[in-house]
């Protein structure tokens, strides 16, 4: 972990900030093979390729929920797919502010804008949270991920 609330874009907190050690998993089970089914249409690839390693990492947490409760409520996977979806419409919409020829994130911010991205994406993140939790508060385990995987009996 990075400092994950510091993040001003989706890009940023799940590429730099968040669980760095399982980036390369969903890159090697979801992005890269997906966007490379669709060859020449790069652009179209990239955009499958990000919400496809998104739905892995909704399985996967789905899956969690699945052997600790024995329910599959569909939280996890609304989470996750959101937050795919919000990464690619950030960056189309930075693409648009800034040029296809520029990669945002070498553009260096002036201080207001990093605040309003800061801000901006907080916002989206706070807002999205619950589905994530929500299996948790509903069965009264809102403890360390870690304390969820190893005593997972119901308090």
């Amino acid at each position: 972990m990075n400092l994950p609330f510091m993040s001003t874009s989706p890009r940023e907190h799940w590429s730099k900030r968040w669980q760095t050690i399982f980036r390369e998993i969903f890159l090697g089970l979801g992005y890269v093979p997906t966007k490379n089914l669709f060859g020449k249409h790069k652009k179209i690839g990239k955009v499958f390729g990000t919400l496809s390693a998104f739905f892995i990492s909704g399985l996967l947490h789905e899956h969690f929920i699945y052997c600790i409760w024995g329910t599959r409520p569909g939280e996890q996977m609304t989470f996750f797919l959101f937050h795919g979806i919000l990464l690619i419409v950030w960056e189309f919409i930075e693409s648009l502010l800034v040029g296809d020829g520029m990669i945002m994130y070498e553009v260096k911010d002036s201080w207001g804008i990093w605040l309003f991205k800061l801000i901006l994406f907080n916002t989206f993140g706070t807002f999205s949270i619950p589905f994530f939790m929500e299996p948790y508060l509903r069965e009264n385990a809102f403890v360390c991920i870690i304390q969820v995987g190893l005593f997972h009996n119901k308090v």
